[in-house]
């Protein structure tokens, strides 16, 4: 049985590991939201696939497989695309598994699933505004949820004494293991994600400011020698032809002013840039 929770385990993990990978190295699901959820509702559709067929079908709804987990994140962090997707996937899985028993088993499981869902889709819409401290203790709270109630659920449906509690406790850690590991991969993806932005952002500013910087440097040589030519055309100029001409000067030195305000802020803020990488 152990043995057989721990390639569960393995199961589960597998398809959130590959969805970190991808998500990390493709642009294309950091630019599309939906697409990224669609994608993570799929991964936790095949993780509880796993769970449930590997590596032996189902025999009951209370054996300990952790189809709830995938399912958990699918919702929470895929919101409800990806968990509508997931639970599709554990709906048409559970009843392709169990045709013979049809009333019975597949009815509890789907309730049981249903119930699950209905919970978690409570922190749904903040879930991501809140920290990942707070993400943590709410994934946390919804695990011993689920663990409390299909124990109570076997306890009802088995005599207490017929209970192996060692083989319940064991169950219970390695979905708590199972459950964090999730969690720490889903969060490592987002932070990773958010730096990679952050990153790339910085690096575009940096190239703006530089190349404004450049274009800044390129415009103070040509104003130098029109103010130049200007001051020297006041010497043999009379009238208003002379009051315009240092009119136009002082238009010159303001606009130098405004450049090398702002190149004294561009480099101000280069500096800033290299500090915080």
């Amino acid at each position: 049985m152990i043995k057989d929770l721990l390639l569960d385990f393995l199961d589960i993990l597998f398809p959130i590991l590959l969805y970190q990978f991808i998500v990390l190295t493709k642009p294309v699901f950091k630019r599309s939201p939906l697409k990224n959820k669609i994608f993570l509702g799929m991964l936790c559709g095949i993780a509880i696939t796993l769970s449930m067929l590997l590596p032996s079908p189902i025999s009951n709804d209370l054996d300990g497989d952790l189809r709830n987990i995938p399912l958990i994140i699918s919702l929470l962090y895929g919101g409800f695309i990806g968990g509508a997707i997931s639970f599709t996937c554990f709906s048409i899985s559970r009843f392709l598994i169990d045709l013979q028993g049809f009333l019975h088993g597949f009815f509890s499981s789907f309730v049981t699933a249903a119930l699950v869902c209905a919970v978690t889709s409570i922190f749904v819409p903040q879930f991501h505004k809140r920290t990942p401290q707070n993400r943590f203790f709410i994934v946390m709270g919804l695990w011993f949820v689920t663990f409390m109630a299909t124990l109570c659920a076997l306890m009802n449906q088995s005599q207490a004494s017929e209970m192996n509690m060692f083989l319940v406790v064991q169950v219970g850690l390695l979905q708590l293991a199972a459950m964090c590991m999730s969690v720490f991969l889903m969060e490592v993806t987002i932070h990773t994600n958010t730096m990679q932005e952050q990153i790339l952002h910085s690096e575009k500013l940096s190239i703006a400011g530089h190349l404004a910087s450049s274009v800044a440097h390129e415009l103070r040589s040509p104003l130098t020698v029109i103010k130049g030519f200007i001051q020297l055309a006041l010497r043999d100029t009379e009238g208003k032809t002379k009051h315009y001409l240092e009119t136009t000067v002082s238009e010159l030195k303001r606009v130098e002013y405004v450049i090398d305000d702002y190149l004294n802020m561009q480099s101000r803020s280069l500096k800033k840039l290299k500090f915080c990488r």
